[in-house]
């Protein structure tokens, strides 16, 4: 969550005949557990789910033994965004409800927020579509009583995918909208590339194909601006698929590719390979027997390191 820091203004005396103000303050130092629950997320970021596991563990039993309440929610909701991860909600839920249960004591909007969001995202996963749009609709209203704009626009977003879900298109579209807006105001141009990316997907899922392939294209050009591989790996998938569905063979072939180095690059084995097949066999649909030969030594390469 995103950290509010708030500082007076104060007016000093100087014996120079000039005013001047004190630096903002430095936010307080990280607790034991809170510096654990950091690696842990760092580690998380990485993919290496193990190491995030065993550190959110860690945090969980330094926070315990100090009463250290901040971080040991942020310890359950930890663990339980791993057990997401690994596919298993129903392990989830009862972690981020346990951090729900420390933090509404607290009245902590910075608390409370992510723990209702964790949760409504693993109630998402496990198809309990209402129980996670009333968890992420809690959620915002918290978030906008706190005026905290990062997390009122990752909440639109996941309502948005919700509203999508259960087939409510044109309230998906707005929700994605007015999340991007909010990021487009943050400056945050990896949160607006997944609006936009969401756009895309919406679009396609009803046909509208032209206009999908203007939302992929812009998400790849917000998620080059700010340098993020797995995201950009996910776009040129995105337009692979659809050129493929336009019938625009050769333009899917090169972006199928395109993605194949890029998940690769990212060390996404899987999807790169699933792209590297993708792209053979539009090769051959294309009748590019170099191509196809090209690219079917390279997929022997990545099955022989899987």
């Amino acid at each position: 969550m995103r950290r509010h820091v708030f500082a007076a203004l104060l007016a000093v005396i100087c014996t120079v005949a000039a005013c001047a103000h004190q630096p903002e303050p430095e936010p307080p130092p990280l607790s034991r557990a809170q510096q654990l629950n950091a690696q842990a997320n760092r580690l998380l970021a990485r993919g290496d789910r193990d190491g995030a596991r065993e550190t959110f563990d860690a945090a969980r039993l330094t926070a315990e033994a100090l009463d250290d309440i901040p971080a040991l929610v942020g310890a359950w909701n930890g663990l339980g965004a791993v057990a997401s991860l690994d596919g298993q909600p129903e392990e989830a839920r009862p972690r981020h409800e346990r951090a729900l249960r420390l933090a509404e004591p607290t009245g902590r909007a910075d608390l409370i927020v992510p723990s209702l969001t964790h949760l409504g995202t693993a109630r998402e996963l496990e198809g309990r579509f209402d129980d996670a749009a009333a968890l992420f609709t809690r959620a915002l209203s918290l978030a906008k009583q706190a005026g905290d704009d990062r997390a009122q626009a990752a909440l639109l977003n996941n309502l948005g995918l919700i509203a999508q879900h259960v087939g409510r298109p044109a309230e998906a579209q707005q929700q994605f909208n007015d999340a991007r807006a909010l990021n487009q105001r943050l400056g945050d141009r990896a949160a607006e590339a997944s609006n936009v990316t969401n756009l895309g997907l919406l679009a396609e899922e009803h046909g509208a194909f032209a206009e999908a392939r203007r939302w992929f294209e812009a998400a790849l050009e917000l998620d080059k601006a700010v340098e993020r591989p797995p995201a950009i790996a996910a776009d040129l998938s995105n337009l692979a698929r659809l050129a493929e569905r336009m019938g625009e063979i050769d333009a899917g072939r090169q972006y199928a590719e395109r993605a194949y180095w890029s998940f690769r690059a990212a060390g996404d084995r899987t999807r790169a390979a699933a792209s590297l097949a993708r792209a053979i066999d539009l090769s051959r649909r294309q009748g590019l027997d170099a191509d196809v030969s090209r690219l079917g030594q390279e997929l022997l390469h990545v099955k022989e390191a899987q």
